[in-house]
């Protein structure tokens, strides 16, 4: 009786280590899926990002130069006078 418990317990082990050794691979699955998800939803973050940001340069770009052309020679001239 002593060996058919022995054994019994064995086979428990054996069940719980593959059980666990399962557990960990599944876990570290669902880990890189999350992050690849989040990883993908962040690059979408960051591409409207960087087109808002170039729309922001552009705009800043045209106020500098309807700026620097309002003082070059001859612009006043050409300026309507109110």
């Amino acid at each position: 009786m002593v060996g058919f418990m022995a054994k019994a317990l064995n086979d428990n082990d054996t069940w719980t280590r593959l059980g666990l050794a399962a557990a960990r691979v599944l876990e570290t699955c669902e880990k890189q899926k999350e992050d690849a998800q989040r990883k993908a939803e962040q690059s979408g973050d960051t591409e409207q990002k960087r087109e808002e940001q170039r729309a922001y340069i552009e705009q800043r770009l045209r106020d500098i130069a309807k700026f620097e052309e309002s003082f070059r020679p001859g612009y006043r001239s050409r300026r309507k006078r109110i």
